[in-house]
């Protein structure tokens, strides 16, 4: 893995554990317990769609540097 997709998945696992954090102190805040199975896979499933799209992001712009670089007019 190259740099930036490891940040990229780092400020993923950042969001993830702040939405884990928020969800379960609001469910023991609010109704007094915590539904551990609700949290876990709200989670994973947040996990999931925040990596794939940062990953789907950045092989976006990789593909579209990449097209600049092929139509480029060379200089002579």
């Amino acid at each position: 893995m190259n740099r930036m997709t490891k940040r990229i998945l780092a400020v993923a696992l950042t969001i993830v554990i702040a939405q884990f954090i928020i969800v379960a102190g609001y469910q023991a805040l609010v109704a007094g317990q915590v539904n551990w199975t609700y949290i876990i896979i709200s989670t994973l499933i947040m996990l999931l769609l925040v990596g794939t799209t940062a990953i789907a992001n950045r092989r976006l712009e990789m593909i579209q540097e990449n097209e600049e670089k092929s139509t480029a007019i060379p200089k002579d």
